[in-house]
């Protein structure tokens, strides 16, 4: 784990822990990520961060409504389906792009919509974001 994702990893916690954004932790996103901690933090505000839950499988997964599109994030592998993602993979940077940003912070925050699905619905969803466009 990088040192950035280590510091960032932390600061969520501290998010967790208290309850809410302080504006010193606002100061440590924009350090960490520049103006995507700005669209992050807006995609947040405006609950865009989806938390789908499958049943009886038990699976979940997170989708950040975009400006023109929802992604699939998977935050543990730290994975992201949006363009800005997978330039910054592809260029050899540490890819983190505000949907995953936003993800982790709104976790942090609580200010997730949670949604339950049956198993059924899994498969329709997921071909939604692996089928190319």
């Amino acid at each position: 784990m990088s040192k950035e994702l280590k510091d960032f990893a932390s600061l969520c916690e501290k998010i967790r822990e208290r309850g809410f954004l302080t504006s010193n932790d606002k100061e440590n996103l924009q350090k960490f990520f520049g103006e995507r901690a700005e669209r992050a933090l807006e995609l947040v505000f405006l609950n865009r961060v989806k938390k789908y839950k499958f049943m009886p499988s038990n699976i979940t997964f997170w989708v950040v409504v975009g400006k023109t599109n929802e992604y699939l994030v998977i935050p543990e592998s730290n994975f992201c389906t949006c363009d800005d993602f997978l330039f910054s993979f592809f260029k050899g940077e540490q890819p983190f792009c505000s949907h995953l940003i936003a993800q982790r912070i709104a976790e942090a925050l609580g200010e997730i919509e949670e949604i339950a699905e049956s198993d059924d619905y899994y498969t329709s969803l997921i071909d939604e974001f692996v089928s190319i466009k």
